[in-house]
């Protein structure tokens, strides 16, 4: 195995390792950073003239998209909020892909990325809350909707947490309501 195989197998090896080790928490802002990275690809990759390579990062943005609305717990009004937020991304990570416009995935791209941090928020409250790294409340199932309910369930009542994202993410979703719907 040359050098340049053997990193490369390492480099699996060891995200691998972090998939399999991380908690539901850590799980979701993977997913979260995974697709902002792939808008970005697929934004340089629509900007280069690179349409195979900006639908290859279409495809997988979207995966992850489609898999968190997929995961979500609908018997909680937060669920409900995150697949609006959800469905507008994906609507508009298909409107760029077939009019091949990188200002709709810079719009995506900015939603993902108010998410991802407004959950590392989320995650550092109650890690401060519990102390340390300890799993949250004693969940292990590794999903994205056991996450996504206890950890916002974890900052509910705290009025000044996060509160910019959060306000960001809040205007995104009225500012959705009357606009079409990827489905």
């Amino acid at each position: 195995m040359n050098a340049y195989a053997n990193a490369g197998h390492q480099a699996a090896t060891y995200k691998n390792q972090q998939v399999t080790n991380a908690g539901p928490e850590q799980l979701t802002l993977m997913l979260y950073s995974g697709a902002a990275r792939f808008v970005a690809e697929n934004i340089k990759a629509v900007v280069d003239g690179r349409y195979d390579d900006a639908h290859k990062a279409h495809l997988r943005a979207q995966d992850i998209v489609l898999y968190l609305i997929d995961t979500l717990d609908m018997q909680y009004d937060i669920s409900k909020n995150l697949y609006q937020l959800y469905d507008y991304i994906n609507f508009r990570l298909n409107e760029a892909n077939l009019k091949k416009d990188a200002t709709q995935l810079e719009e995506a791209k900015a939603l993902l990325i108010e998410l991802r941090d407004t959950w590392c928020e989320a995650m550092k409250k109650v890690q401060e809350e519990k102390g340390g790294c300890a799993p949250m409340n004693g969940v292990t199932k590794a999903d994205h909707a056991g996450a996504v309910k206890l950890s916002l369930a974890s900052v509910a009542g705290e009025k000044n947490v996060c509160a910019e994202q959060s306000g960001a993410v809040k205007l995104s979703l009225q500012s959705m309501e009357n606009a079409p719907t990827g489905k």
